[in-house]
């Protein structure tokens, strides 16, 4: 019998309730291409398949034995109290034991057994994924990419090799390179001369963009962004747990697929959200995301990045379908799985219509609602002004500066640098192909008609959300703002010194003006109407 059937045939008696030092209220086994997850109630046992893909090797007792080691270690930088020990498992595959003595035939991660319900892709197909969510999912990220660990940095110290190529052009290449080869000599990959044009399309494509992104590519690693990452980040491997969103399942097994740019590991995530058409949750996780990180530099590699990803799990989907003890149903998922990937990779690759839009309005008009919800709608980098302001003094967003109107962060020196900064992102992101908003007040005409010539340069269209509210209206939003709770300081003072400085709207501005009355509530067709502008 060989080692994989063998592991089958463990697998089989490890639904034994019997084997387990522990009550066991149910068995159920999850599969996957790499591995089996035995749940029994209170714990759930990870074992890791005999296998060899190259990128991946399982195929040693030794080295299951460490990676499991390793998944201990890894997963437990971001899921304290989920991942507890590796355990042995000893006997026979007929009669296994967990921790007992005798000779050891494999080993397994024993981890806190959660609801499966609690998985984020079952959360969001009952569609209880709500805008906190994923407000949170993006701070969680965050904040759990700002305590990685830095490739280069000398504190790095990790219990395998590590490379010191970590995000160089090569290194990022290669994985992608290596995915159209292995998509090449799976059958699944060549069953049509449709599919084979689409993935030879696919491969040009991301040469292309290799080496159009090298300059950007080199610069990842000099400026702190290759880090040691969870590796594998989609809504399967995150939980909502006791309230929070947890991540697990990190990669493990190749450490150059989790020592990567921090904008591969979004790109997967927004992928993930957009492959189950969630376009607006992604377009509102990435304006988080951005917000906390400031990471805007990186956002030329994404629509690459995610090409990657989409890529990967087409490749996930094609292992699967190749290997044996498929149900038809399935195989027919898989299959599926496979082409959707493609067809997403490929609608990555085409451009995306273009608008630089900038907003009007003093404070508490409602210029960061309606410009954000417009933004998720269009898919639109969404640049707040308070936010940008403060990170160039470095304060966090919900930071208060304590400054009066018109002086600190908001004199005209620190505005100068506030609106600079503004004018080459917005550059940098249309250039990148993607829609900007600029969100802040543009009381200074001269502002407004500088930013018309950045769109004009850029040969894209020009927009101003101009955003109105009567004066009680705007007093008694100001009045119920708390210290902490956003990003802007204004208050009825700001507001006064605003409008003693606000050059009004010209008639030359109006044609391209979109007006939003934000003491009502708009609907959705109104969006759809800016959109439709845009896009004519």
């Amino acid at each position: 019998m060989n080692p994989l059937a063998q592991q089958y045939q463990l697998i089989t008696s490890l639904k034994d309730p019997a084997v387990f030092p522990h009550p066991v209220s149910h068995i159920e086994v999850i599969e996957t291409h790499i591995s089996w997850v035995i749940l029994t109630g209170p714990y759930a046992y990870k074992l890791k398949k005999h296998l060899d893909y190259g990128f991946l090797d399982y195929a040693s007792l030794q080295k299951r034995r460490q990676y499991c080691q390793e998944e201990l270690r890894l997963n437990g930088r971001y899921s304290t109290g989920l991942y507890l020990q590796v355990v042995t498992i000893t006997g026979s595959y007929d009669k296994p034991e967990i921790d007992g003595a005798g000779d050891v035939i494999d080993y397994a991660v024993k981890m806190t057994e959660f609801e499966q319900r609690c998985l984020l892709d079952e959360v969001i197909s009952r569609g209880e994924l709500g805008d906190k969510h994923i407000d949170a999912l993006a701070l969680a990220l965050d904040d759990f990419h700002h305590m990685a660990k830095v490739a280069g940095d000398d504190a790095m110290n990790n219990t395998l090799t590590v490379t010191p190529d970590f995000g160089s052009v090569a290194a990022v290449a290669e994985p992608v390179i290596e995915n159209f080869n292995q998509l090449q000599i799976l059958s699944i990959a060549t069953e049509t001369d449709a599919t084979q044009q689409r993935l030879q399309s696919l491969r040009l494509w991301s040469e292309t963009q290799l080496k159009k992104l090298t300059q950007q590519l080199d610069g990842r690693q000099r400026d702190g962004f290759i880090r040691e990452c969870h590796g594998d980040l989609h809504l399967g491997n995150m939980a909502m747990i006791d309230g929070c969103i947890t991540f697990f399942d990190g990669i493990e097994f190749n450490e150059q697929f989790r020592w990567i740019d921090i904008m591969s590991e979004l790109a997967y995530l927004l992928m993930d959200l957009e492959s189950r058409g969630h376009e607006c949750a992604a377009s509102r996780l990435l304006n988080r995301y951005m917000e906390y990180c400031g990471d805007y530099s990186g956002l030329p590699l994404l629509n690459f990045y995610k090409v990657y990803r989409a890529i990967v799990r087409a490749k996930v989907a094609a292992l699967r379908l190749n290997q044996a003890n498929l149900e038809n149903d399935e195989q027919q998922r898989c299959s599926d799985d496979f082409h959707r990937y493609l067809q997403l990779a490929s609608a990555y690759t085409q451009e995306s219509p273009l608008f630089l839009a900038i907003t009007h309005g003093l404070s508490a008009s409602g210029k960061t609602t309606y410009s954000g919800l417009i933004a998720e709608q269009c898919h639109a980098i969404h640049l707040r002004s308070d936010i940008v302001r403060k990170r160039l003094h470095g304060l966090s967003p919900l930071s208060d500066s304590h400054s009066l109107p018109g002086q600190g962060i908001y004199s005209r020196l620190a505005s100068r640098q506030t609106f600079a900064y503004l004018e080459t992102t917005a550059r940098l992101l249309v250039q990148a192909q993607f829609p900007v908003i600029v969100d802040a007040t543009f009381l200074s005409s001269d502002l407004r008609l500088r930013f018309k010539a950045l769109a004009k340069q850029l040969h894209v269209p020009f927009v101003i959300i101009d955003c109105q509210s009567n004066e009680a209206e705007l007093i008694r939003r100001l009045k119920k703002r708390r210290p902490g709770m956003d990003a802007s300081e204004a208050n009825v003072d700001v507001l006064t010194f605003q409008q003693g400085h606000d050059d009004k709207l010209s008639e030359e501005e109006l044609p391209y003006t979109y007006v939003i009355d934000s003491s009502r509530i708009l609907s959705m067709d109104n969006y759809q109407q800016f959109i439709s502008q845009q896009q004519h």
